[in-house]
């Protein structure tokens, strides 16, 4: 087993990056040592809302207004909470089946996008909603996905007519134009040989489990597994560059009836990407995920980066987090209060 985890190691190091479909060209490789980042402790505040979501999973902002996603496993109406200056102007979103009701919604927060609108994905659709200065929604924009690409697992992106979006299927990424009816996909990676009895599909759902970032041309892609970033030409569909942090090869891959897995004290890395103008943020927890997922520890590390892969700086979290959204140098992050042991709105600086 350790003889196959060092060839597995050193093939995803020299390997080139392909495509599925067709080849793409080499991409820039740049290592990162977490030693040599310049370092930044960030304390957050507990925001004073007048009314709290009960259930907050997701933050974004739309303008000056601060858009709240209730957990729709607790909370089935009034899905969407907006808030501006502290006070809550409006809630709307049902879960349901009726053409305005979602499946499964989520707010699509890590997109650079207009700043009087906000976009939520769902099973098979993305509905867009524009909102005046006092928050409240003046009208909305709704992009039915066709049958043969529904349900997608998550949307990388939306432009144009061209949506990119992961699926359970062979490919990390899948491209459909919805005016020409056109697919292609593509994986980033080329599969290891010590890995080529396991299928496309279950290498992609069990190994390269992936988070997305967009902002222009640059799709960002974040790995759970490792700890390693891939930046991706939406227009070219190629891999431009990728990051490598020490460490990102520390979990030693095992298999079990041909499925690629880890132990559940394997490390979990990148789990969130919000992608701005000149720069992009990345979520890494470097932690075990069972301890995180089941013992509520771990703090997170964010890392802000540049899309020629340049890391400016790393802010470390004094408090636990579980999604954020920055505007300007200030950080809105849902985090879980120490005293009542609930997940509320927290606000804090970014220097």
């Amino acid at each position: 087993m350790k003889t196959k985890f060092l060839l597995l190691t050193l093939i995803l190091f020299v390997i080139g990056c392909a495509s599925n479909e067709k080849k793409t060209a080499q991409s820039d490789v740049a290592f990162v040592d977490d030693v040599t980042i310049d370092t930044t402790y960030v304390e957050l505040h507990r925001l004073d809302l007048d009314e709290q979501p009960l259930y907050p999973m997701s933050v974004f902002f739309a303008g000056d207004n601060l858009v709240v996603q209730e957990s729709n496993g607790k909370v089935k109406t009034d899905l969407f909470k907006v808030y501006n200056n502290n006070k809550l102007v409006s809630k709307f979103g049902t879960i349901g089946q009726g053409p305005d009701d979602f499946k499964n919604p989520f707010l699509f927060d890590h997109c650079k996008i207009v700043d009087s609108c906000f976009w939520v994905e769902d099973m098979d659709k993305l509905v867009q909603f524009f909102m005046d200065a006092d928050g409240r929604v003046t009208c909305k924009n709704t992009v039915n996905f066709p049958d043969e690409i529904v349900p997608v697992n998550q949307i990388a992106c939306y432009q144009d007519s061209v949506i990119a979006f992961r699926k359970t299927d062979e490919y990390q990424l899948s491209f459909y134009d919805m005016r020409s009816k056109k697919a292609s996909g593509y994986n980033f990676y080329d599969k290891p040989k010590v890995l080529e009895p396991v299928d496309y599909y279950l290498l992609n759902m069990n190994l390269y489990r992936d988070v997305f970032g967009i902002c222009g041309d640059n799709i960002v892609i974040g790995y759970n597994s490792f700890k390693m970033i891939d930046i991706v030409s939406a227009r070219q569909r190629k891999l431009i560059k990728r990051l490598y942090f020490k460490g990102y090869d520390a979990n030693p891959i095992g298999q079990e009836n041909g499925i690629p897995n880890f132990g559940l004290d394997y490390l979990f890395f990148i789990d969130f990407v919000i992608a701005n103008d000149d720069c992009f943020y990345a979520r890494s927890w470097d932690y075990p995920f069972i301890e995180i997922d089941r013992d509520d520890k771990g703090i997170s590390k964010i890392y802000k980066i540049d899309y020629e892969g340049h890391i400016q700086k790393l802010y470390v979290l004094k408090q636990r987090i579980r999604s954020f959204t920055i505007k300007g140098n200030e950080i809105y992050a849902i985090c879980l209060d120490p005293e009542e042991q609930e997940w509320m709105i927290y606000k804090g600086t970014l220097r």
